[in-house]
């Protein structure tokens, strides 16, 4: 019952997927039915089909999964989306971000449930997981 109200709250602010029109440029994974079903659009690079398998091999229990960014890079002080540049000085040091706390959270989870932590390969996800 309690499922069935949150979801009702999330129609009012989410936007379903439209995998035939609106969002068949985009890449994402839409587990059905908690887990019977699966579609899968556009995976294109090493963690993105990690992500797919991960998914796609969960067994059916109470679980979570966080997601979070890296810090600062270069090129996201200068306003440039994409690229592979190194962490800014706040990515590095400054400013405690939301990102590093959940690294911090999730290598907790992972030292004490032995569970898996996956990180891009780009620069500042390595540097920010590290």
């Amino acid at each position: 019952e309690d499922f069935l109200k949150r979801i009702e709250c999330y129609k009012v602010t989410y936007q379903p997927l439209d995998p035939d029109e609106h969002d068949k440029d985009r890449s994402f994974i839409q587990v059905i039915d908690v887990g019977r079903r699966f579609l899968v659009n556009r995976v294109q690079d090493y963690i993105q089909s990690k992500i797919v398998y991960y998914l796609m091999n969960i067994h059916v229990h109470s679980h979570s999964i966080y997601l979070c960014r890296h810090g600062e890079s270069h090129h996201n002080a200068e306003g440039r989306l994409g690229g592979d540049s190194e962490l800014s000085a706040r990515g590095k040091e400054g400013t405690p971000s939301a990102s590093a706390v959940w690294m911090v959270l999730l290598s907790w989870l992972v030292h004490t449930f032995r569970s898996d932590r996956w990180c891009s390969s780009t620069k500042p996800c390595r540097a920010t997981a590290n």
